[in-house]
């Protein structure tokens, strides 16, 4: 049996083939190295990630609408313009990464150390926080006012 690895492996192309194969499915990915591609547009919504690495990567514009993040390493990664929306991050440690202008309302980072993050200009609202520690994170120009924090 081909792994879910393999089809993200492969390119954009066999992973949209891998997507509409199981559109009714709930994927899980487990130990996926996410590191040193690009991944721009890509879909994954609706997956659930645990123990992924995502370093030095480029994820601008993807999908992660309705995503679940377990225990994954985020590091120098762009994010940049992605859909977070309903998406749950829980304990991880996310460092040099870029989320300017993702859409995110009802996006939550919980447990999470944050470390020099880029929000700016992110669609935040009604984003839950809890337990999330900030260190030199910019969310200038976002709207992140009316964040559980």
């Amino acid at each position: 049996m081909v792994s879910v690895n393999s089809y993200i492996d492969k390119g954009y192309n066999a992973w949209n083939a891998y997507r509409k194969m199981r559109s009714s499915e709930a994927i899980v990915i487990e130990h996926g190295n996410f590191s040193n591609r690009q991944y721009s547009k890509y879909n994954f919504s609706h997956c659930t990630f645990k123990n992924c690495s995502f370093k030095t990567a480029d994820f601008s514009g993807a999908d992660f609408s309705q995503s679940t993040f377990e225990r994954c390493i985020f590091d120098k990664t762009n994010f940049s313009g992605a859909n977070f929306s309903g998406t749950k991050i829980s304990g991880h440690k996310i460092s040099d990464c870029h989320f300017s202008g993702v859409t995110a309302p009802n996006f939550s980072i919980q447990n999470c150390d944050v470390e020099n993050g880029k929000f700016r200009e992110a669609n935040l609202s009604k984003s839950c926080f809890d337990g999330t520690t900030f260190i030199d994170t910019d969310f200038g120009k976002s709207n992140a006012k009316r964040l559980d924090i």
